[in-house]
Formats: structure tokens, C-alpha cells, sequence
């Protein structure tokens, strides 16, 4: 999960420059999405969906 970034990109970005995100996102998956869900406060929170089938 991810926080309190500005906008998506920034998110994966932040991702993909972190070895252990880019080793999970790499990993060979049928089926990959992102949820972002905005709290009451207004902060973005960002999830990774992987499936494999």
C-alpha cells in the first residue's frame, strides 16, 4: 500500500524505483490493477492487485 503521494505516477514510480515493490511487480501475472481509495481527510491511499490465473 501506498500514501500520501500527489498523483498515480508518482506512485508507481515510487514502485518501481524500490527494489522489493519492482521484484513483486515483476513477477509473471496474468492480471494487474490499482485501487486508489481517498480517505475522509482527503489522503490517497494506493493498492496493488496481482492475479495469477
Amino acid at each position: 500500500m501506498a500514501y500520501a503521494f500527489s498523483t498515480p505516477e508518482s506512485v508507481v514510480n515510487a514502485w518501481l524505483n524500490s527494489e522489493e515493490h519492482k521484484h513483486v511487480i515483476e513477477v509473471d501475472y496474468t492480471d494487474f490493477d490499482i485501487s486508489a481509495e481517498k480517505d475522509e481527510d482527503g489522503k490517497w491511499y494506493y493498492t496493488n492487485i496481482f492475479i495469477k490465473k
